[in-house]
């Protein structure tokens, strides 16, 4: 009995292939675009989880060494512990705000480059055709 890829069924062995638009896929992975997109996108997550950690965990410190301070009085807004609750609505707020405002300022504008630089490469690789997947009849 042979160790070919075949199968028991006995079909011959297929040799193993790569798609044609694998390269296109290279090299697109490999572009100064996609590695700006991806420098950018890493820098704006690590950056947003940083400042919400720090503001989380800022909260929780004050929760666990000084409960009795959260319920200090205050004239305005009731006590400390209600004032904290609104800033850190208010700091959950001003995060999204500012992913939007740097994903639709920098982010999006590479997103697409990106995405206009591979369908040039794919269409190129695959003949300008249309790109059809493996076992369909159309």
């Amino acid at each position: 009995m042979s160790l070919d890829n075949g199968g028991a069924s006995g079909a011959p062995a297929v040799p193993p292939h790569e798609p044609p638009e694998t390269d296109a896929v290279h090299a697109v992975y490999a572009s100064e675009d996609f590695q700006r997109l991806s420098r950018e996108r890493g820098r704006l997550a690590w950056w947003l989880t940083g400042v919400t950690l720090a503001v989380y965990l800022g909260f929780f410190l004050w929760v666990a060494l000084g409960p009795g301070s959260l319920s200090t009085p205050l004239s305005v807004v009731g006590s400390s512990g209600l004032l904290a609750y609104l800033v850190l609505t208010a700091v959950a707020f001003a995060l999204v705000a500012v992913y939007l405002r740097v994903t639709t300022r920098r982010i999006v504008p590479l997103q697409d480059a990106v995405a206009a630089d591979a369908a040039e490469r794919l269409a190129a690789g695959d003949g300008g055709g249309a790109h059809r997947a493996e076992g369909s009849d159309t």
